[in-house]
């Protein structure tokens, strides 16, 4: 976790969620998506001092993958969709990100996929996997931490990509899986996007989201179809359990 996800609000409703001004909307990315796969343009909300909006909240396109400032090409981004959280602070490709280059991923919420036991007219079982869509119980908007970097290939074209944080999965959402995106609570929102706090320990040191937060439901296989990016694709499947 996590490999996909929705983010499914328009810009104008993120915008005004994270608190952005209307000039600080750069380079929005096509929305709605409702199957966001590795690689893909998302939405990010981030602070960059250096830029002439400094110390405000932006908006902008970053791609699914980080790519460190060494990588040689950008075929590397897929391996760097996630950092746990538990060692991201040691790993040359995220510590420095970490440490200054903090963001939030907007989101409507995530796909995890569960073992099942099918038994058809066959004796012996097969185990298939049953997607799950898992999504703010009060219907709002999720706010993954993330990290992000800017990587230029040789030609000197600059791509922003960004990589989820991911902890231990926690209450019922276990069942599905052991790991789940880090989510950032609104309270939390400031800390986590300040670029002077450059203290990768005390960055980490926010709430591990609460178990109550989230619900899920059972969803169609088509989502595991990464061309497939309609509403449907979050639509509840009926006759399978719901957490």
């Amino acid at each position: 976790m996590c490999g996909r996800y929705a983010s499914a609000s328009p810009v104008e409703d993120m915008a005004e969620a994270f608190g952005i001004r209307p000039q600080c909307i750069l380079d929005p990315p096509p929305l709605p998506s409702y199957n966001v796969a590795p690689t893909d343009p998302v939405p990010g909300v981030l602070i960059r001092r250096t830029d002439r909006q400094a110390d405000m909240r932006q908006l902008r396109t970053l791609h699914w993958g980080l790519l460190p400032p060494w990588a040689t090409d950008a075929r590397s981004a897929a391996r760097r969709i996630n950092a746990r959280v538990e060692t991201v602070a040691a790993r040359p490709a995220f510590r420095g990100a970490l440490a200054a280059r903090r963001c939030l991923l907007p989101a409507s919420g995530y796909f995890e996929w569960t073992s099942s036991d099918s038994t058809a007219t066959a004796p012996v079982k097969a185990t298939v996997k049953q997607p799950y869509f898992l999504h703010p119980a009060d219907g709002g908007l999720l706010a993954f931490a993330g990290l992000y970097e800017r990587w230029s290939d040789a030609d000197g074209a600059t791509r922003w990509t960004c990589t989820i944080l991911t902890t231990a999965a926690t209450g019922p959402l276990s069942r599905l899986h052991d790991r789940m995106p880090m989510v950032v609570s609104p309270t939390d929102w400031t800390a986590w996007l300040d670029p002077t706090h450059t203290d990768p320990a005390a960055a980490l040191r926010l709430p591990v989201c609460p178990a109550g937060l989230l619900a899920a439901y059972p969803v169609h296989a088509r989502v595991g179809n990464v061309r497939a990016t309609g509403p449907e694709l979050v639509a509840p499947l009926s006759g399978r359990p719901v957490f």
